[in-house]
């Protein structure tokens, strides 16, 4: 097994001395046997597919930051607080950005800070275009809430 990140936040001690690794932050040099615990209230309301969004908008919000209205292909529902990984054409491996608004009317907005020398950011504020597509892999994240805890902290 080779680890990614020596220093995982997520990583004990104990973890180490049991020989356990996390999923996220190894990769495996051979067979080995993956244990977790079903949860089912893990199973998303709006599974994760691959759709297409076409830029349909551009807002400056400020100096570095703008929203990005996409129509989106397919089932555009989705929770608060749930993302989507972008595949932003000519930039190596999609990014993470959530959502904006309630995907209402099959709308995704996005506000997105603009990153000096960022590959995705700079095509996105310099060269996407209304009626451009990206590829959109989503909506990922869970919605779960904490025993006795008001709604709005979940």
């Amino acid at each position: 097994m080779t680890q990614l990140r020596a220093d995982a936040p997520a990583w004990t001690d104990k973890d180490r001395a049991r020989n356990r690794w996390l999923g996220c932050q190894a990769v495996p040099s051979g067979d080995c046997t993956v244990k977790f615990r079903p949860d089912p209230a893990a199973v998303p309301v709006h599974p994760p597919a691959r759709r297409t969004g076409t830029l349909i908008g551009v807002t400056d919000l400020n100096h570095d930051i703008r929203e990005f209205r996409l129509a989106v292909t397919g089932d555009p529902a989705f929770l608060p607080g749930q993302y989507a990984l972008l595949s932003v054409p000519g930039v190596s491996g999609a990014r993470v950005y959530s959502m904006s608004n309630l995907g209402d009317g099959g709308e995704w907005h996005f506000q997105i800070r603009w990153v000096p020398g960022g590959a995705a950011t700079t095509h996105l504020f310099d060269r996407l275009a209304p009626g451009d597509t990206v590829a959109l892999d989503r909506p990922y994240g869970l919605r779960i809430c904490a025993p006795r805890r008001p709604a709005i902290w979940c």
